[in-house]
Order: C-alpha cells, then structure tokens, then sequence
C-alpha cells in the first residue's frame, strides 16, 4: 500500500447501469452479493482530489482499430468517483511518460515488444518509448498509479524476473501493472480492454475485471487470441467503484450472474462472477478433466455431441486461478467459430460457458480448392495493403456479415501484433 495516497472521503455515487448489447442483469431470489468483492475502494478512487484516467491508443497504417474501444470505456469508467477522463490518439513518446506519470488509471493499445512502445503523432511522426525512458524515472515517480494495463505484444516477455516494460513501470511504484507475455490478436485485445474496463466501472476487483475480459473474448472473438498469456504485477484485489450501490439501484433481486445473448436475443452463455475464487494461488491442477457437471445455469448448457466437437484449448491463467476448456467443430481441418467453451475454478466450479455459433456450419462442407480459392483473395487484400513478410497465425471459418467466411489472422514481420483478414467463403458446399 501507498502511504501518499489521497484521503479518504464519503463515497457519493450516480451511475449509469452495465450496458452492453447480450449483457443483461438476471433476476434472481435474493439479493445477495457472493461476488468476492474488495472490502474498501482504491484511496485514491475515495478521494476529494480528481481521479485521473488515460486511455491512449494509436492511428496506424495497418488499419488495426487500437482507438475506438476509447469511447465506451470512457463511459463505463466514468463511474468511478470523481473522475477526469482524457482521451488520446495521437501521443509522443514524452506525452506517453508524461500521462504515465499524471495518472491514476492508464490504458494504451499500441505495438510493443519487451523493451519499446510504439508512439505515433498526430501529423504521422512516429517516436519510441524505450525501457531506459520508464527506467530512469525516480523510485517514486508512478505512486500514484493504481492500474496500467499496456495492451502492447511482448511488453511482459520473460515474466516477472525479466527485464521489460510492465516490470520497469511496477518497479516505478505503481501499485498495478498489466500487460502481454506473447503477440496478441488485435481483434481480441479490442475486446479484452473494453471489457476490462466496463468491468471496472462496475465494480467488479481488477482481477474479476480480468476473468470477464477473458469471457468477452471467448464469447465474441472465439478464441483467447492471446491475450490471456499475460503478465500481472501488484496488487489486483483493488476495485474502485462501490458495486453494492450499483447493484442496490437497480433492485432488491438482482443477481450477479450476466446472460451472454447471440445477435438473435438468444442466451447462449453466462458469465457468475460468485463462481471465482477469492484467492489469486489457486492449485495449478487441472480438476476440470472431465466434462463440467451441474450447475445453476445447467438449463442454458448446450447438450452438444461430444464426438463431434474436439478439446483444441485446455489452458489456465495464473492471475484468475482458472481453467478454460475450448471444444471445436471442424471442417475439413478448418476450425469454425461453432465452439463450446467452459471456464472453471480450482473446484472444478463453472465460471463462464457459452456455446457461439451452434450448428451454424453443420450444413456447409469445404474442400481443398475452397481453401485455395481465399488465400488467393487474402493475398490480393494483402498485396494491395503493399504487406510482404507475413505468415498465417490461424485460419477459422466465422459468420462475417450474416456469411460464412474464412478469416485469415496474419501476422507480419514489421510488426508482433497479429491482424485479421477476412475472405468470403466461395468453391465450398451446401450439403
């Protein structure tokens, strides 16, 4: 804990309800809270001076979106007391330290690797954030940092003994840093840090935040696309919005648990937040062998063919203590977005579920002049965009526009970061 953080002063909170289109509060029974919520705020969440938030992201040729996730996490964040939100699409390499330095919640979405940021200007200049800039710094100079999450690939590579960005910044003397071991998907990462920060603005501890990320990747993209391997340093039971009043303004019966719902209205999936464990050492075992059993929810659970879908995914993150369980349905070799997906705790308890895009493809057959026929498309996308020195990280069939498609997810020399294309679906079949 800081001891020059602001005093405390009487919480007064007015708030706009979690909104997002497929996330709903259910009614439930009783009013309850089981969810494993920090017994205070973040001080200087509580404090009578303002609370300064920075979300940063940059204009790149590429084309990746790294800067409209701003909009609705200024939103969600605003229900944090007192809070001054700035946004940023362009910064300097010295603007980026210098709102580093000034802030109190920071978020950038920018290219990266374990010793340099990416910062790109407003008239096009692009300038480095170096390891040695953030190094330099006075001991004390991030003090009042509570949360940086740099969502750059790489800045966390070699974890928490390494010399890289997210140590450098934490050693700096903010209190929470977050950032990626490995490249990312920058689709997925969109996600990831929207969510992050609505869970935020909702009360939920920087870890919860971080387990409903993962979740609203899963369900929306398909796929963790990485951005579950990250590296976290500090303190993540802080929160820094009083859930209990936004829980108390809706009704007496409203429930934790969040119906995940397909662009049709129809529940396909829940994210129970009283499902997580309340401490971040949970075992690294995989109690989660077997195919989940009971649960609240079970009603919801896709009663989905074993022998059709194959476990493509069995991983666990570290600073969520949980297992998730990916099943797919391929064609032809070719994973398609038709998955099951299971988030577990340290008991085998079920945290997440959701089943995207069930039967979507059953009727659908690809062979291998199909597949051909859209790398020849991605490679004219790609030879107009004037990209060379790019390899295939992953090729999936999706919904694109109500159609099916390939998406192609590429990953170029000149950058980590890992950019989706996406090629209708021709020379297939209808079976």
């Amino acid at each position: 804990m800081k001891s020059s953080r602001k005093g405390f002063r009487i919480f007064v909170l007015a708030i706009t309800l979690f909104l997002c289109i497929g996330l709903n509060f259910a009614s439930a029974t009783s009013g309850t809270l089981t969810f494993p919520y920090s017994t205070s705020l973040s001080a200087s969440a509580a404090s009578s001076s303002l609370f300064q938030v920075r979300l940063l992201g940059i204009v790149d040729p590429d084309g990746g979106d790294r800067t409209s996730w701003q909009s609705s996490a200024s939103s969600y964040l605003r229900n944090i007391n007192n809070s001054s939100i700035s946004r940023y699409t362009a910064f300097t390499a010295s603007q980026f330290l210098t709102y580093l330095k000034s802030s109190d919640f920071f978020v950038v979405h920018t290219h990266g690797n374990q010793t340099e940021l990416k910062a790109v200007a407003s008239n096009g200049n692009i300038s480095t954030v170096r390891l040695s800039d953030i190094t330099s710094l006075s001991n004390s100079s991030l003090d009042d940092l509570d949360v940086a999450f740099i969502a750059a690939c790489l800045c966390g590579k070699g974890g928490s003994s390494a010399s890289n960005i997210i140590n450098a910044i934490f050693q700096k003397g903010a209190r929470c840093v977050i950032g990626y071991k490995d490249s990312v998907y920058t689709n997925a990462n969109y996600i990831m840090i929207k969510s992050f920060c609505q869970a935020i603005g909702s009360g939920y501890t920087i870890s919860a935040a971080l387990a409903f990320g993962d979740t609203m990747v899963l369900s929306q993209y398909g796929s963790s696309g990485k951005t579950n391997d990250r590296l976290v340093r500090g303190d993540t039971s802080t929160s820094f919005v009083d859930r209990s009043v936004i829980l108390g303004l809706t009704s007496d019966t409203v429930s934790d648990v969040i119906y995940l719902t397909d662009s049709a209205g129809d529940t396909v999936g829940f994210f129970d937040p009283s499902k997580l464990s309340a401490t971040s050492d949970a075992p690294k075992v995989n109690v989660a062998s077997e195919f989940p059993g009971n649960h609240a929810q079970s009603s919801i659970i896709y009663p989905f063919n074993q022998d059709k879908y194959a476990l493509v995914e069995n991983y666990y993150t570290a600073d969520t203590g949980l297992w998730t369980k990916i099943y797919n349905y391929s064609i032809n070799g070719i994973k398609t977005s038709d998955s099951v997906i299971f988030v577990q705790n340290s008991s085998g308890d079920i945290v997440s579920y959701m089943h995207n895009n069930a039967g979507a493809f059953d009727d659908i057959s690809i062979d291998n002049i199909a597949v051909d026929a859209a790398i020849s498309q991605l490679e004219q996308q790609l030879s107009s965009a004037e990209m060379s020195g790019y390899s295939i990280a992953d090729i999936r069939l999706v919904i694109q526009n109500e159609a099916p498609a390939f998406r192609f997810s590429i990953q170029t020399s000149s950058t980590a970061e890992i950019q989706d294309y996406y090629v209708p679906l021709t020379g297939g079949s209808t079976l």
